[in-house]
């Protein structure tokens, strides 16, 4: 965009008031008691003058405050572009009135007497002094006009609380403009100088353009361009538009340096009727279960067919640097394609936010179209041949609107759709990412503010809004369902109705590419689930929680191997077998294609240019089956039944013994004093703890409440076991150890009395806990390899035996 600062004139105004205002015999230009505005801490305010004496006026004013002032007369205008208090003659010389100017049209002046009055007088019938002062304004008014960037009634965006809002020009100022906006459901009227306003869509301030020979010129505003045209925006609202080559020198350079940006869609209104955004169902909100998915539901999914891209490593070299992404491997296009965003650091009409087509199967990079300061791109369909981007991103990250595009895959030009306002909530996530998906030929599922909402593009109207958590969502192949996640649990939407069909535990659920399973990721563990038979169910174990968070995709590779995010577990030994990740390369994207792992990435090293690293692995690799093939229960476990653990029983408690040797011997475990496999357990009051506590309707807690708060020290008791080898744990429990934060006590009950429950000595926990059946030797914990993209190309690093 062009900045409308870049071109501020010399100010005009002042010139202005003082030709307004200068009287032509001594008479005080203002008077006590003429409402006046001051200029004080750069900003006009409303005052009455008090008294006038040696060209200063002692002014009661505003500030915060009510006060009084003195100013000196360049710093006092009256409102509306009143003139001041000065002697107004006739053509003879005869008649004189003193009045002040308070409008005037082309033949006619309007004067307002001492006496209040107002009486229209014509032009022609004054002195020929003031003619000639009335026509130097008109003539200084014109040049003021034609030097704004701005004219009254133009719609422009402002700057306001750090987010472009929409406004409209009410008046003109030397550096700016006064604007009437909308705020918090208000209308407001503000001053905003030119560093602070933008016409939308790129669009240009009003200037001169000329042609080439130098002959012609006229004042327009830049609409948009394209290789060969620039369209101009003429006084009078009419557009034009002229050939490029037919522009000054000059004028084309400036051009030349533009890129080619795609105009946002004019806005229209989306019907929300029935769609209740503020008061989403309790289902989801409160986390209230639905049951496990015993009926099938979910079992007839199918997965459309789909091409894998082949294996290999290339770079490709973008035209543009800055930060990268977001990033979507598009499947459903003639051939497998990346589709990747370009963010400059500085964004404007000569550094646009571009969009770039990786052609998979050509090794080949594509130019996409260019778009505007702060639009967002959020999902990208080639079956639709649609992209959905958001604007207005405010300090939450929540959007103002979202705008549609039709563009086929691998186009250079995107055609504006549809633009419309987006509907408050509650934005319980609202600093997450924001995302979209699409189902069937016109609508689409967008994720923000902690919920996802069902547009339907034809018919330009909101279906359904649902609630979830981190804007997560996951579609299902055949887009017949998708996920919500809460922060819990998972549930099952109908895409057709917006109706629960099924929940699953774990706060994220997504499908498998093929559709048959899902993958529940909780806390702590992770479970793939058959959508046939729900209670077939595997448990995934070992590696930390994927980099890629919890949009990750998963694939099922036959029946053998599971790939979620940067993992590859093997099914049947339910184990972590091999993990995929970049060096010396920063990740933009790693997702399952078919049996095939993609991983784009760039490197940051080079400043001057945007380099791109394509990565395509069939999985799992020769060294995933030789790892798992060739390691036996004794390699792959430090517990398991049969080993041999080393107890030191003189230091403990005769019942912390009992229910340690209890544990050993239903574990299959044996005791040897040489064993370095060492067993700790103790149960002990731990340090001191203190809280205060204040009453509510809910029982005690950290809140407040009417009652006074009562404050409380306890030393709670606790319990534990661990298991350890060379110093490092291999697993542990315990209970306890921590004074309670919130309490729930009947009437007549003691708040005291029930925090000292938890310093009562107890053995509890060594009557029930056991030991678990295996675990993993901690070299495996990552899996038995790693495959790398580096710059140059795939590196396999298998953990050695």
């Amino acid at each position: 965009m062009i900045p409308l600062h870049s071109l501020i004139r010399p100010s005009v105004l002042l010139v202005l008031c003082l030709v307004a205002h200068l009287p032509v015999s001594a008479i005080d230009p203002v008077r006590p008691g003429d409402q006046v505005e001051v200029y004080y801490h750069s900003k006009w305010y409303p005052g009455e003058v008090l008294a006038y004496k040696n060209k200063v006026a002692l002014v009661r004013y505003t500030f915060i405050s009510p006060r009084e002032g003195k100013f000196a007369l360049d710093s006092i205008r009256f409102p509306n572009d009143e003139g001041s208090w000065m002697i107004w003659r006739d053509l003879s010389g005869k008649f004189k009135i003193e009045a002040r100017l308070v409008g005037r049209s082309e033949t006619h002046v309007k004067l307002m007497k001492e006496d209040g009055s107002v009486a229209e007088v014509p032009i022609a019938s004054l002195a020929a002094s003031l003619q000639a002062r009335l026509a130097k304004i008109v003539k200084a008014e014109k040049e003021f006009v034609d030097s704004a960037l701005v004219r009254i009634g133009d719609q422009v965006e402002v700057k306001h609380l750090r987010t472009w809002t929409p406004a409209t020009v009410i008046s003109l100022l030397p550096d700016g403009a006064v604007v009437e906006y909308s705020f918090a459901g208000q209308v407001r009227q503000s001053e905003f100088k030119y560093v602070d306003m933008r016409y939308p869509n790129g669009e240009g301030p009003w200037s001169d353009w000329k042609d080439v020979t130098g002959k012609y010129q006229v004042k327009a505003r830049y609409i948009t361009h394209d290789e060969t045209d620039v369209y101009l925006l003429l006084e009078g609202d009419k557009r034009i538009k002229l050939p490029r080559s037919k522009l000054a020198p000059a004028i084309e350079t400036e051009l030349a340096k533009r890129a080619v940006l795609t105009r946002r869609p004019d806005e229209v209104e989306f019907s929300t009727a029935g769609v209740d955004f503020k008061d989403l169902p309790s289902w989801t909100r409160f986390g209230k279960g639905l049951g496990e998915n015993t009926g099938g539901i979910l079992s007839s999914i199918t997965a459309p067919p789909s091409t894998s891209p082949a294996d290999g490593v290339f770079k490709v070299e973008l035209e543009r640097v800055g930060k990268i992404g977001p990033v979507f491997y598009v499947d459903d296009a003639p051939t497998p394609m990346i589709c990747l965003v370009v963010t400059p650091e500085k964004q404007d009409g000569f550094n646009p936010i571009s969009l770039y087509w990786i052609d998979l199967e050509t090794r080949s990079v594509l130019p996409g179209p260019n778009f505007f300061e702060g639009e967002v791109i959020l999902g990208y369909s080639a079956a639709q041949q649609r992209l959905i981007t958001a604007e207005g991103l405010d300090l939450r990250k929540s959007a103002s609107r979202f705008c549609s595009y039709r563009l086929a895959a691998g186009q250079r030009q995107a055609k504006p759709e549809w633009k419309w306002a987006v509907p408050e909530m509650s934005f319980v996530s609202s600093r997450e990412r924001l995302s979209a998906d699409f189902v069937g030929s016109d609508n689409v599922l967008i994720a923000y503010g902690g919920a996802v909402t069902m547009w339907d593009l034809e018919a330009r109207r909101a279906e359904y809004v649902v609630p979830t958590s981190y804007n997560d969502f996951d579609l299902s192949p055949d887009q017949r369902f998708f996920f919500t996640n809460q922060f819990n649990h998972a549930t099952a939407i109908d895409t057709g109705s917006g109706e629960p069909v099924a929940t699953f535990g774990g706060a994220s659920s997504h499908f498998t590419q093929d559709g048959t399973h899902v993958t529940s990721v909780g806390t702590f563990s992770s479970e793939l689930i058959s959508l046939a038979n729900p209670t077939d169910r595997a448990a995934l174990y070992g590696g930390k929680r994927s980099q890629d968070g919890a949009g990750a995709k998963s694939a099922l590779i036959g029946t053998e191997w599971l790939f979620r995010g940067n993992h590859l577990y093997n099914l049947q030994r339910q184990l972590l077998s091999w993990t995929y990740a970049t060096e010396d390369l920063t990740l933009l994207l790693r997702q399952p294609v078919g049996n095939r792992c993609l991983i784009v990435a760039t490197d940051e090293a080079n400043s001057s240019s945007t380099e791109i690293h394509v990565g395509v692995k069939t999985i799992p690799s020769d060294e995933n089956l030789a790892s798992m093939t060739s390691l036996g229960d004794e390699q792959l476990y430090v517990l398991r039944p049969g080993i041999q653990v080393r107890l030191d029983a003189s230091a403990m408690h005769p019942q912390i013994v009992d229910g340690v040797r209890r544990a050993i011997q239903e574990a299959g475990w044996s005791e040897s004093a040489t064993s370095d496999i060492v067993i700790k357990a103790e149960a002990k009051r731990g340090k001191p703890q203190t809280q205060t506590y204040s009453v509510s309707r809910f029982g005690f807690g950290s809140g407040g409440g009417s009652q006074p708060d009562q404050t409380i020290t306890a030393s709670p008791w606790m319990q534990y076991v661990s298991v350890e080898q060379s110093g490092k744990s291999l697993w542990g429990a315990g209970g306890g150890g921590a004074i309670p934060s919130f309490v729930t006590t009947r009437e007549g009950e003691s708040l005291e009395a029930e925090i000292r429950k938890c310093e009562q000595v107890s053995y509890d926990l060594f009557q029930t806990f056991t030991f678990p059946e295996k675990v993993l030797a901690p070299k495996w914990a990552n899996g038995f390899g790693t495959t790398m993209l580096t710059p140059t190309g795939f590196v396999d690093r298998p953990v050695a035996p």
